[in-house]
Formats: C-alpha cells, sequence, structure tokens
C-alpha cells in the first residue's frame, strides 16, 4: 500500500517534465501553415506558427519516417475559436512518426494519429493545451504517448454554437454504455456542441505505452470525460501518469477502459473527478475497466476523490490506495 501527500503528486508531476533541450538546427524548417509533408526527414519550427483553419489540419503527415521537433515553438489554433474542427498535427495509417518539444494549442485534436497500420510512433516532451475534443490521439502497435502535459480539455460550446461544425462527423466517441446516458444513438455531439472530451485517446492500439503524462483537467458540459481512454487494446503500459480534475455531464473517469485486454494500469497518480449527475445515471471512478471486466491488471495506483470509487472492472488491484 502506497500513500502520497499532495507535495508528492506535485514533485511528480513536476519530474516528467525532463531537461531543457537544445534547439534542432540540423532540420527542414516548416515555415508557413497548413503545411503537408510528402517525404521522410527530419523537420522543425524555427519559429511559432499559427492558422485559423476551422477544417482539415495544421500539419499533414503523409509519409513513413518523420520526425518533427518543435524546439519549443507554439503551433497556434486558437484563432478558429472553440468550434474549430482542425487538427494541429494529423497522420493516419503512418510509420515512425516522432512528434516532439511542441505546443500545441486550441486544435479540436492536438495531435491526431489514427489507423490501425500506424506503428513504431512516439509522441514526447510535448504541451498540448486548450483542444475541443482530445489532446493526443493515436492507434498502431508500438506507439509510445510519454512525458507530455496535456491541459485544458474542454469540449464546452461557446454561447452561440448551437449546431458542429461543418465537415466534423464523428459517431460512436463515447464508451459503449453511453446510449443511455446524454448520448442518442451512440453518437456523442460534436465539436464545439458539448461532446465527449479525452486528454489522451488510444483506439486499436497493441504493445504500446502511455506513461510519465500529466494530465491536468478533461471537462465536457453535456457528455462525458476522461482523462485517458482507451478502447479495443491489447498489452499495453498505462503508467505513472498524473490525472487531475475530470468533469463531464455523465461519465467522469480518470482512466478508462473497455474491449481490452492485458492492460498493465499502475503506479498512476489519479484526484477529483465529478458527474454531474452522480446518482442518476452517472458515474464517477478513478479507473474503469469493462468489456471484459477483470481481463486487466491496476496496481499500485493511489487515487482521490471519486464518488463512486476508486477502481472498478480490474483482474488485481493490488497496492491500490485507498
Amino acid at each position: 500500500m502506497k500513500i502520497f501527500g499532495l507535495a508528492a503528486a506535485a514533485i511528480s508531476a513536476a519530474s516528467i517534465i525532463g531537461p531543457a533541450q537544445a534547439e534542432r538546427t540540423d532540420c527542414i524548417s516548416i515555415t508557413s501553415l497548413p503545411q503537408t509533408i510528402t517525404a521522410a526527414g527530419v523537420y522543425c519550427l524555427k519559429q511559432d506558427l499559427s492558422t485559423a483553419i476551422t477544417s482539415g489540419n495544421a500539419i499533414t503527415i503523409n509519409a513513413n519516417n518523420v520526425t518533427i521537433d518543435f524546439n519549443d515553438f507554439k503551433l497556434g489554433g486558437l484563432a478558429a475559436g472553440p468550434a474549430t474542427g482542425a487538427n494541429g498535427v494529423f497522420a493516419t495509417n503512418r510509420k515512425n512518426i516522432t512528434i516532439r518539444n511542441a505546443t500545441i494549442r486550441g486544435f479540436r485534436n492536438g495531435v491526431l494519429f489514427s489507423g490501425a497500420g500506424s506503428s513504431g510512433s512516439v509522441i514526447e516532451d510535448n504541451l498540448v493545451e486548450g483542444s475541443t475534443f482530445t489532446g493526443i490521439t493515436v492507434a498502431g502497435s508500438g506507439i509510445v504517448v510519454r512525458r507530455n502535459r496535456v491541459v485544458n480539455t474542454d469540449t464546452t460550446p461557446p454561447s452561440s454554437q448551437t449546431t458542429a461544425p461543418a465537415a466534423v462527423s464523428y459517431t460512436n466517441m463515447g464508451r459503449r454504455s453511453a446510449t443511455s446516458v446524454g448520448i442518442s444513438n451512440g453518437v456523442a455531439p460534436m465539436a464545439g456542441n458539448g461532446g465527449v472530451s479525452n486528454a489522451i485517446r488510444a483506439e486499436n492500439i497493441i504493445n504500446s505505452q502511455i506513461v510519465d503524462n500529466a494530465v491536468s483537467t478533461s471537462i465536457s458540459s453535456n457528455s462525458e470525460a476522461e482523462g485517458i481512454f482507451i478502447r479495443t487494446a491489447r498489452r499495453v503500459e498505462i503508467a505513472r501518469n498524473t490525472i487531475f480534475d475530470v468533469a463531464g455531464q455523465n461519465f467522469a473517469t480518470g482512466i478508462y477502459a473497455e474491449s481490452s485486454r492485458l492492460l498493465f494500469i499502475k503506479d498512476n497518480i489519479i484526484g477529483g473527478g465529478t458527474s454531474a449527475t452522480q446518482g442518476a445515471g452517472g458515474t464517477a471512478y478513478g479507473i474503469e475497466v469493462t468489456f471484459p471486466s477483470g481481463a486487466n491488471i491496476c496496481q499500485n495506483n493511489t487515487i482521490t476523490d471519486f464518488a463512486s470509487g476508486s477502481v472498478t472492472g480490474c483482474g488485481s488491484t493490488t497496492g491500490t490506495f485507498p
């Protein structure tokens, strides 16, 4: 059994950020947006870049074996507003993609790597802030998501927004049981209209790691919110993450997994989850594993302030506090 105070949690969150990196100059500069990369190589930013596009991608990667080192410069999408449908960095079914040292702000998805054919990609040492659906989304095999800070993922719609933005259509983005609470026909509300909020999201992922990340604030005013959402996964380590402040209309969960086996969920610090409909169909768990229950291991996690309980659905909860 392990007990950590708030000071220890703060030290843990700070320690994952790592040492400052020297600026990389031996690279192909990205100087304008939107940008499409079509050849393998090492790319970088040498200045802050921003865009007001409301759909599509600020940076699209259409090649394998690509590294983008942002050199701690910013990729900004805030000018598009909270109803944006644009992504920061996008790739689908690509291999060996690395994104590092970025500050990515104000996109629907900060980093979106989709497709079960994706493999070998690394997302590390980034700050992803103010996303309106997910901070980081990944799929595929051999994926590593590490040492990122994902802050203020919030799907609360602007007061003037009553419909989803054009060219944005997502179905079944929430959990399988969502049809009974707040989401009709399994279709979540869309960007800028109070939909699902996931700081880190992984689907169709195998032999991968989500480790040493700091998540602060994932909010959904009309649906569900998760710090880390995992679906259809096999042999994935989810470890040493710090997750604070998850708030959903119906479901609020620090780490949620479904249709997954052989997940190793360990040594995470998770604090503060609220469901606006707690006791009336809504739930708030630190860790919730479903479909199938008991096929995954949750050990040595420290969890506090979730009304429904610390952990449910895990095959082992050894060392979990409380």
